[in-house]
């Protein structure tokens, strides 16, 4: 799965927005008072420059809304498509993960360990290859099944002396190639 992209720090945005702030604040007060440096009546001038000031920071506030929203609508939109991505991933090992291997000891031929695979989906498997892995982590054997209904199970005997690990390569009902092996770890071949 690839990485979550991740929008820049609350922290940061404010600082930018702030900064911007003060900038445009200090700009509009310098201006008003340099603009009306000969005016003879100083208090109409502070009232206009007051209400530049009031005006500015009204629109930085209404910018840093927009921006805190723009914010929010992207960690929800990356939020979505990583749901999104865990759901498709579920949902294509479905069928695989109902698919399970298995090495028991057969109740009537002492040392004798059978290896199945059983198919507990609600789909045909196709193209199953069962391996035995013995002890010294060769595969001496493998046998294929051409199709293993849904709720069926294949499987074959073997010595327990040789039997180390057994896994089935199959593929699903979606074209997609698997290998379950009996400890229950899955992988996408």
């Amino acid at each position: 799965m690839e990485p979550e992209k991740r929008p820049p720090s609350n922290i940061v945005t404010y600082l930018l927005w702030a900064g911007s702030g003060i900038l445009i604040f200090t700009a509009i007060i310098l201006q008003t008072l340099n603009w009306n440096a000969g005016s003879e009546d100083k208090t109409s001038d502070w009232i206009s420059a007051f209400g530049t000031a009031g005006g500015a920071v009204i629109t930085g506030g209404a910018a840093l809304i927009a921006a805190l929203t723009y914010q929010h609508q992207v960690e929800e939109k990356i939020r979505a498509a990583a749901n999104k991505r865990r759901a498709d991933f579920d949902a294509r090992r479905a069928q695989a993960k109902s698919v399970t291997v298995s090495i028991i000891e057969k109740p009537d031929a002492p040392k004798t360990m059978q290896i199945r695979v059983a198919n507990g989906s609600s789909q045909a498997i196709n193209s199953v290859f069962l391996v035995l892995v013995d002890k010294q982590r060769k595969e001496p054997f493998q046998k294929p099944y051409y199709l293993i209904p849904p709720g069926t199970e294949q499987g074959f005997d073997r010595d327990e002396r040789i039997v180390g690990a057994a896994y089935a390569n199959f593929t699903d009902a979606n074209g997609v190639r698997w290998r379950s092996w009996f400890n229950g770890d899955l992988e996408e071949r």
